[in-house]
């Protein structure tokens, strides 16, 4: 059989093939369409007037707050939040220290004692009870006192207790403090020794010999 004869173009080399020309879609193809106007198919909306876009604002942000209480009710589990309180202790603590400190000159060895008590629903099992010396005012850090003793109990809910500590003064002027916590289930949560905080208990003193 014979084969059929090559044509010119199949005949000629490859570098001195024709080259065809590469057309492309143009790119209103693949343009996305345009945004339809939030006016179209509708009637225009109206602003509200001068002095209701308060009432406009009240009424969305008590929407919003409403919503964020109903998804607030129910925690993960699909218990009620309100009603659900959550287990851990209270601690408290309260002094009569200006006797106690008076009574013993500088360097002399003595004890010191005050009242601790949880208001908690739950036990502070590591309950630490904290007596410092420093400088006088409520704006130091508790790194400006000196720790003088130190012990660690246990207050179930509901226990009063008071809890005596070896004492010694080192200072003619300043501040004893008293500091009751839990480092696990109720922290200090303070870096300033303060006036008013439920952890601390404190007395200022002068020119005691």
């Amino acid at each position: 059989m014979k084969e059929p004869p090559l044509s010119k173009a199949s005949a000629l080399p490859s570098a001195r093939r024709p080259i065809r020309a590469v057309t492309y879609p143009s790119r209103a193809v693949f343009a996305p369409p345009p945004a339809p106007s939030p006016l179209a198919g509708g009637e225009p909306r109206t602003l509200p007037l001068k002095g209701e876009w308060y009432a406009h604002w009240r009424r969305f942000l008590n929407r919003r707050l409403t919503q964020r209480e109903r998804e607030h009710e129910k925690d993960e589990c699909g218990h009620d939040r309100r009603k659900v309180i959550m287990p851990r202790p209270y601690l408290d603590a309260t002094s009569n220290f200006a006797p106690q400190i008076s009574a013993l000159r500088v360097g002399e060895i003595g004890t010191i004692t005050f009242t601790v008590w949880n208001d908690g629903n739950y036990p502070a099992w590591t309950c630490y009870v904290e007596i410092y010396e420093g400088p006088g005012g409520y704006t130091h850090p508790l790194s400006d006192y000196e720790l003088r003793g130190r012990a660690i109990i246990t207050l179930h809910p509901g226990e009063k207790r008071e809890v005596t500590l070896p004492w010694v003064r080192q200072r003619k002027s300043g501040r004893v403090v008293g500091i009751v916590y839990d480092p696990l289930l109720d922290p200090r949560g303070f870096t300033v020794v303060g006036q008013y905080d439920r952890h601390i208990t404190s007395v200022h003193y002068q020119n005691l010999e």
